[in-house]
């Protein structure tokens, strides 16, 4: 049996988020912008197994941002086509960069923008922006939806949750019980590592000279 630690669609935030993309709330999706951010990098060190690329190839965009991948996988059900990366080392000394930008072209023309580093402060969030709305997913902040037509941003309730906790008890239940449970399989796992090797590999490249 197979339970892989995507642990970001358990938010509640999230889910609540689908069920209204689901129903058509806000129309036709046009563009998501998302970001996970967290301000670890200046404890980084060549004692840190993030400091490798051999033990964490990738930084952010291993540890962080292929969450966001996962979760907005789940949320729309497209798939990921063209991939244009830009990834800086300003600040640290590792053998990563620390911060990495990413633009996406997904099925149906649905732009995303991926933004994740280790030097911002937290930060979490998946905005996705239709035709007829929008809505704002911040785990830190709450959820809102922008009506179309309105230049305010009215607040949704939802039940917060812990979603590490909700993870480890669809596996227990799965094994003991056969019960079934709606996470990440293997392969699109294998694709979600697909999809980050390859923003690696384009990082920095295709980038226009004016």
């Amino acid at each position: 049996m197979l339970f892989v630690g995507h642990n970001v669609k358990y938010y509640k935030i999230f889910q609540e988020m689908k069920k209204l993309i689901d129903i058509n709330l806000i129309g036709d999706i046009i563009y998501i912008d998302c970001n996970r951010s967290r301000p670890i990098g200046l404890n980084i060190n060549e004692n840190s197994w993030r400091f490798y690329k051999n033990s964490c190839n990738g930084g952010p965009l291993i540890q962080l941002g292929i969450h966001l991948i996962d979760t907005v996988r789940f949320m729309v059900g497209f798939e990921f086509e063209r991939i244009y990366s830009i990834s800086v080392r300003s600040f640290l000394k590792t053998e990563n960069d620390e911060s990495f930008s990413v633009n996406i072209n997904m099925e149906s023309n649905l732009l995303l923008h991926l933004f994740t580093s280790y030097m911002l402060p937290e930060s979490f969030y998946i905005n996705v922006f239709g035709r007829n709305g929008c809505l704002f997913g911040d785990p830190l902040n709450g959820l809102y939806f922008q009506k179309k037509g309105s230049l305010k941003k009215c607040k949704i309730s939802y039940k917060n949750n812990e979603p590490e906790i909700e993870e480890i008890l669809d596996f227990y239940n799965f094994i003991t019980n056969n019960i079934y449970y709606d996470n990440t399989s293997a392969e699109i796992a294998i694709d979600n590592l697909r999809i980050i090797e390859e923003i690696q590999e384009r990082a920095n490249k295709n980038i226009p000279v004016y």
